[in-house]
C-alpha cells in the first residue's frame, strides 16, 4: 500500500475533477498516474533510441 500526502488544496482539485469525471478520487489518481508513467516511459525510450 502506498499513501500519499496531498495538501487541503490539491485534494478539494481532484476531487473536483474525478467528480466531473464520473470517478472517485482514487480512480482519479490512479488513473492520472498511469498516464504520467506511460508519458515518462515512452519519453525515456525515445532518449534511449537517440
Amino acid at each position: 500500500m502506498t499513501t500519499l500526502k496531498l495538501s487541503a488544496d490539491l485534494k478539494a482539485r481532484i476531487t473536483q475533477l474525478a467528480q466531473a469525471a464520473g470517478q472517485t478520487p482514487q480512480a482519479w489518481m490512479v488513473d492520472a498516474l498511469e498516464a504520467q508513467v506511460q508519458r515518462a516511459e515512452q519519453s525515456a525510450s525515445v532518449i534511449r533510441m537517440h
